[in-house]
């Protein structure tokens, strides 16, 4: 089973839910009642079908956060028919180099180019993706948007208006040590990668490594300074060589509650926000913020298995499954022999009004 579902899974034992695993789908099954609720990988039961169809496709996502008031970059759509008919040039005419072309559909940053600095190397990329990925993803368009650099890139998980947790995420970088080449610092970071965490994947060398390294003056024989970090891409997912490290819940009330207003935006009551300003303790509207993505399938590991403020993010996702069932619960746990002691707490809780809720921390 996937690590985000035994993380589910834990939080479902802890609180003594009816689980079946199914090895066969590489999930497991919550009963409650008459609803059943699976978990597979980081998928969950609680969005809607329709709200994660829209959803997953980027462009959507961006045209629905920007008819809502909500900072994200201007984007504008590449369909394959256009494109043959010699229409790019009209579509991107109302959008500034640099670019981000990346398809409408897809996730952990794959495919996904930054700082595209003008038409000729768009028109590049563009023909390789339809060449090559049209049927990676079985679709036929390609979603474009305005680059912003020079910000901080994070990752928000917010769940029934409330922030659960928040990661600043680093693209991928080496750090120099006044001895090896740019080309060696990766392959020896990518051995220390292996061995640290397999949520962190290696780093590769694409076109964005190609524009990064363009837009430092440098080539991968540089040799940098004892302690120079030097990054090596725009895109931060740890699957494409980022970092990640955990802020807890440090983020300013102001970009909570339009984080909150982006999930109803949507109709996702589970969403991880792609975020990149300057702070996010500070207002993105003040400080030229955007959004750049929404997952309906976000990752818990990145909160969970933090090495610095790790936030057990799956307890409150799993706990609504108990206020929407807290019959079914109680007569689950006297079913549980393992919960007879926790089920005497509980009735005595409820008896003097207390309710569940001291219970579930």
């Amino acid at each position: 089973m996937a690590k985000n579902s035994d993380h589910f899974l834990n939080a479902a034992q802890r609180y003594c839910l009816p689980v079946n695993l199914l090895p066969e789908m590489e999930a497991f099954e919550v009963k409650l009642g008459k609803k059943n609720y699976f978990f597979r990988g980081a998928c969950t039961p609680l969005n809607s079908f329709i709200s994660v169809e829209i959803s997953s496709n980027k462009f959507s996502m961006n045209a629905l956060l920007y008819r809502a008031g909500l900072p994200v970059p201007k984007a504008t759509a590449i369909h394959f028919e256009d494109y043959q008919e010699g229409l790019l040039d009209d579509l991107i005419a109302d959008l500034k180099f640099p670019v981000v072309a990346k398809p409408t559909a897809g996730r952990l940053g794959r495919d996904v180019v930054c700082n595209i600095p003008d038409k000729d190397h768009l028109k590049k990329h563009v023909d390789l993706f339809f060449k090559n990925c049209m049927d990676k993803y079985n679709l036929n368009v390609l979603s474009v948007e305005e680059f912003h650099g020079g910000l901080n890139s994070y990752r928000v998980l917010v769940f029934k208006k409330k922030v659960l947790g928040v990661v600043l995420r680093y693209p991928a970088h080496v750090v120099g040590d006044d001895e090896h080449t740019l080309n060696q610092l990766i392959e020896i970071t990518n051995q220390r990668r292996k061995s640290t965490n397999e949520v962190l994947a290696p780093i590769v060398h694409d076109d964005e490594m190609d524009y990064c390294l363009q837009d430092l003056g440098v080539t991968l024989d540089y040799i940098p300074k004892k302690g120079e970090r030097v990054f090596l891409g725009y895109t931060s997912n740890a699957s494409r060589g980022g970092t990640f490290v955990s802020l807890g819940k440090k983020i300013c009330k102001q970009n909570k509650k339009l984080l909150i207003k982006a999930a109803q935006a949507i109709n996702l009551d589970l969403v991880g926000f792609d975020i990149l300003c300057k702070d996010i303790t500070q207002p993105m509207e003040d400080t030229g913020g955007v959004i750049i993505e929404c997952n309906f399938c976000p990752s818990v590991r990145i909160h969970e298995e933090a090495e610095k403020n790790p936030i057990a993010v799956c307890r409150p996702i799993i706990r609504s499954l108990i206020y929407r069932h807290p019959l079914s619960y109680l007569k689950a746990l006297l079913q549980s022999r393992k919960s007879r002691a926790y089920i005497r707490t509980i009735l005595i809780v409820i008896f003097f009004g207390g309710g569940f809720t001291f219970l579930f921390h």
